[in-house]
């Protein structure tokens, strides 16, 4: 059984290289409990920042409103991110991605979401 999981990982792996291949940014909302926003890539430093707006949905007893935010920093990956947030909940997410030439803040991507649908080269062959 083991066996099967490792397989299954390589293959995945092997198909979804955004992050590995160059600099990406993504959202995701209602994802197996996680409400993100991320910029990242592996290996590679860069100055930048991420700000994800979380609007509560349709649901009633559900956190209101709120912003998770990672400060400007020099890294491979910055994540505004709510790891179990959505698990029975459904939310809107809004994800802004800056990043920093010449100590000048610079919007680079902005999205909505509303499920885990990324794409941004995450499955590019």
């Amino acid at each position: 059984m083991e066996m099967k999981k490792f397989i299954l990982l390589l293959s995945v792996l092997s198909t979804a290289h955004a992050g590995f291949d160059g600099l990406t940014h993504h959202s995701r909302a209602n994802c197996v409990g996680f409400n993100e926003s991320i910029s990242w890539w592996a290996g590679h430093n860069f100055k930048g920042r991420v700000i994800s707006d979380h609007y509560p949905h349709g649901r009633s007893g559900k956190k209101d409103y709120h912003r998770l935010q990672t400060g400007k920093a020099l890294t491979w990956r910055h994540a505004a991110l709510h790891s179990t947030e959505s698990y029975g909940g459904d939310y809107i997410v809004i994800g802004y991605h800056y990043l920093y030439k010449n100590d000048k803040e610079i919007l680079v991507q902005w999205e909505s979401v509303s499920d885990c649908a990324i794409y941004d080269g995450w499955w590019d062959v």
